[in-house]
């Protein structure tokens, strides 16, 4: 089994995110964590570095009705 430095498995990662949020437009952190299979925590520490370099931009879905709004 090959392992990879946090650096490189951290590349990966954003990688991953990067290609879902391109493919589906708007998603939600709960929606990029399913697709990804990867955990919350991770999507948002991913998330908040792409927001920094302003890649990306967050907003929030206005028509959702029921629970907490997705980010």
């Amino acid at each position: 089994m090959v392992t990879g430095d946090a650096a490189y498995i951290k590349k990966i990662n954003r990688s991953l995110i990067i290609r879902e949020i391109v493919k589906e437009g708007m998603i939600s952190r709960a929606d990029l964590s399913k697709a990804t299979n990867l955990t919350r925590a991770t999507i948002s520490a991913q998330v908040a570095d792409l927001l920094e370099e302003g890649l990306i931009i967050e907003t929030q879905l206005e028509h959702y009705s029921v629970g907490r709004k997705p980010i």
